[in-house]
């Protein structure tokens, strides 16, 4: 299944999580495009002022473009995934197999996307 949504992000910065549990928001991200913690992935969009970003959401195999820039394990003990933003809404979110999940995370630009495709097996 694949979800999509564009749009401007406060902060130019998009979290990937389980909306059902705790989580535990990476530090300032910086310089870096893309921080994690075990609960929560931060990954830098284009400049809200500059533009709109388009997000996909997908639990498909696929052969995407652009730029590998994270690839690891995240848990999701209520077996959901969301993006949201950083003033706490949810943007997008799908259901999961599993307690935790491989998240891989591909861009079209190295400092400021405007697509961003995220993984999730």
């Amino acid at each position: 299944m694949n979800m999509e949504t564009v749009g401007s992000f406060p902060n130019s910065v998009i979290f990937v999580y389980d909306p059902t549990a705790a989580i535990v928001i990476p530090d300032e991200v910086g310089g870096a495009l893309v921080k994690s913690t075990d609960t929560c992935i931060s990954v830098g969009t284009l400049a809200e002022m500059d533009g709109k970003t388009k997000i996909i959401l997908s639990d498909e195999i696929g052969h995407p473009t652009g730029t590998l820039i994270y690839s690891g394990r995240l848990s999701t003990p209520g077996k959901m995934l969301a993006v949201g933003d950083s003033v706490g809404q949810s943007i997008i979110e799908m259901n999961v197999m599993n307690f935790n999940v491989n998240v891989s995370i591909w861009v079209n630009h190295p400092s400021e996307p405007d697509n961003i495709l995220i993984q999730a097996q």
